[in-house]
């Protein structure tokens, strides 16, 4: 009965990944946490392996078109991926370990989860959320993308389209390419130091991308169907249902 949950949430998110390019980590890891009853580090873990896989052949779809910008690609990378994998390393060791201070990390990243959460909902409303974060320039938002992929697997899209747009003059294609590819190369970091760590469980990501493969076909469907404003109020749907499920499950934890 679980594989068969997790083989409709794969199918779920991949659509919702497909429709809106949201959903990798905000949904997934809350959802896994507040549904599945992962620990939050095989959450991330799974969630970024299932990113990643998932994005591949977007990818690739993108690079054939020529919306992959690779100057503009190094260059985020050059400062977003040690910072990712340093990130990954440290809190798999912190939360390997026994004590508060395990707790306190714990604890924080899921709140970090939740902020993500919030951000991607007004990202999704408002332009003003990225007109803001434009003017803090490539550099700071390359390294808070790795830091926020690195140890939650969530919120590099908040972030990587305001930093293109930020220091170049692309089309809005190709930063969207441009974009998709940081976040597959980002959570694939993640994915291998989770991985390493054992912190990933293969018989839920099997099922979950075995759903996604089903699903797209209907997702091609509706992306040539719904409006933007369907997908957007679907995408948001979404986030309020996983961040939910995710604060019942650690309300649950606290007061059990």
């Amino acid at each position: 009965m679980e594989l068969l949950s997790a083989m409709v949430f794969g199918g779920c998110a991949g659509a919702l990944m497909y429709l809106s390019g949201v959903g990798g980590g905000v949904v997934v890891v809350p959802t896994l946490v507040g549904i599945f009853g992962m620990t939050l580090p095989v959450a991330v873990g799974t969630a970024s392996v299932f990113s990643f896989v998932y994005k591949i052949g977007a990818g690739f779809s993108h690079q054939r078109a020529g919306n992959v910008v690779w100057p503009l690609l190094r260059t985020f990378l050059k400062a977003a991926a040690g910072v990712c994998l340093l990130c990954s390393l440290l809190v798999v060791w912190v939360i390997g370990q026994s004590g508060a201070l395990a707790s306190v990390v714990n604890g924080s990243l899921k709140l970090a989860i939740f902020v993500a959460g919030l951000l991607a909902l007004v990202s999704l409303h408002s332009q003003n959320l990225s007109r803001v974060l434009q003017r803090l320039g490539l550099t700071p938002l390359a390294c808070a993308t790795g830091a926020l992929v690195g140890a939650t697997g969530t919120g590099g899209g908040i972030l990587v389209t305001p930093a293109l747009l930020a220091i170049s003059g692309e089309s809005a294609q190709r930063v969207v390419g441009t974009s998709l590819v940081i976040g597959l190369a980002l959570s694939a970091c993640t994915g291998v130091v989770f991985g390493m760590n054992g912190s990933i469980d293969i018989s839920i990501l099997g099922a979950m991308l075995l759903g996604a493969l089903v699903s797209m076909p209907i997702a091609r469907f509706g992306f040539e169907r719904l409006s933007a404003q369907a997908i957007r109020q679907l995408t948001s749907a979404a986030i309020v249902l996983a961040l939910a499920m995710m604060t019942a499950s650690v309300w649950r934890t606290i007061f059990s």
